[in-house]
C-alpha cells in the first residue's frame, strides 16, 4: 500500500474480514447472528437466513453470541380485530361536517354489513 493511499483512508480489500453466512454461504462484512456451535462459530447473515434455523439446530438461542442484540426471544406480532374508535362529537349546527359524518357512518354500517355477509358466505363453502 502506498503513501498516498494511507492518506486518502483506501483499505486493502485482503484486510476486511468477512464472515460467510452458514444458511446461504455467501460472505458479508457483517453479521446478524453470531453462534458458537460444538466450539465453532457459525454466523447468520440476515433475518430471511435465520428463519429456518431452528429446523438445522435445535434451540439455537442457547449457543448465540450475541445476545445483547436482541431484547427477548422473537415476538410474533399478533393481530387484534378490536380495534376501539374514539366517538366523534356530532353538532348539528355544522351542516357540512353533520352531513359528512352521517355519510361515514352509513358507510361504516355497510362495510360491516358486507363483511358479516362474506363471512356467512365464506362458511358455507367451509362446510363441504
Amino acid at each position: 500500500m502506498s503513501f498516498s493511499d494511507k492518506v486518502n483512508n483506501v483499505v486493502e480489500e485482503n484486510n476486511i474480514k468477512v464472515y460467510k453466512c452458514d444458511t446461504c454461504s455467501k460472505c458479508k462484512e457483517k453479521y446478524f447472528i453470531h453462534m458458537n456451535i460444538d466450539n465453532s462459530d457459525k454466523y447468520v447473515c440476515s433475518y430471511l437466513c435465520s428463519k429456518d434455523l431452528h429446523k438445522k439446530y435445535n434451540n439455537y438461542w442457547d449457543s448465540v453470541v450475541n445476545l445483547e442484540d436482541f431484547n427477548k426471544y422473537p415476538i410474533p406480532v399478533l393481530y387484534t380485530n378490536n380495534i376501539k374508535k374514539f366517538k366523534i362529537n356530532i353538532s348539528p349546527y355544522d351542516v357540512e361536517r353533520y352531513e359528512y359524518q352521517l355519510e361515514m357512518e352509513v358507510e361504516d354500517r355497510r362495510i360491516k354489513e358486507l363483511e358479516n355477509y362474506s363471512d356467512s358466505s365464506n362458511s358455507d363453502y367451509d362446510s363441504e
